[in-house]
């Protein structure tokens, strides 16, 4: 018996740490902000509900705590020889991403906070999360994954792909089964024709191919 919770206690120790960042209701439109403020609280909800007891820690960073300076003290408090997986719910364009109260903040700059890090995976519904990629590679993040442009299927995508990704282990297949092709062809044209985006591509692309040990 006292083997088998010192073995469980060890497991727990080598668990990663996962750093959820959500921000999306920073929208000058008031329907937009209504609309994205759902998906805000649907994909910490989400991450919560589908990934629990996968981390050793869990932090989230909402609406109220996603500023540059806040996200830099909770990354300063992980210690730096364990794990940590991200996941990144934000406005992003090709160059960076938007924090609180709208500040943008230069993809690479963001990515230096993380720079010491053993990062795993980082999976990303920002718009234009594929012109990130490289970034993350250079601060080694060992799989990194992000949308081609305007992303219009993150709430149905982001749901499988955590389920699946805590299944199958594998960041590769996990996107694979939670990728329905017709789905997002409709969500994207949701995305132009009713919300005015002109370029959409939800299509993601992965950046090294991780093995997840949850």
């Amino acid at each position: 018996m006292g083997f088998f919770i010192l073995t469980n206690m060890e497991d727990f120790q080598n668990k990663p740490n996962c750093l959820v960042i959500a921000h999306l209701g920073n929208k000058t439109k008031k329907s937009q902000r209504w609309s994205y403020s759902i998906v805000e609280w649907f994909g910490i909800f989400t991450a919560k509900i589908i990934l629990k007891n996968t981390y050793k820690k869990m932090i989230v960073c909402n609406a109220k705590s996603a500023s540059i300076t806040e996200i830099k003290r909770e990354v300063e408090l992980l210690p730096q020889h364990e794990s940590l997986d991200i996941i990144l719910n934000v406005h992003g364009l090709k160059t960076g991403i938007f924090l609180f109260e709208n500040e943008f903040i230069p993809i690479s700059t963001f990515c230096e906070l993380f720079k010491q890090h053993k990062l795993r995976l980082v999976y990303s519904t920002a718009c234009y999360g594929k012109y990130h990629l490289q970034e993350w590679a250079n601060v080694k993040a060992k799989s990194a994954i992000g949308a081609a442009a305007v992303n219009g299927n993150a709430l149905t995508e982001y749901p499988f792909f955590l389920y699946y990704w805590k299944k199958e282990h594998f960041s590769e297949v996990a996107l694979q089964k939670s990728s329905f092709i017709k789905l997002n062809q409709l969500q994207d044209i949701i995305a132009r024709k009713i919300f005015g985006f002109k370029e959409v591509n939800s299509s993601k692309t992965i950046l090294g191919k991780a093995h997840i040990n949850s």
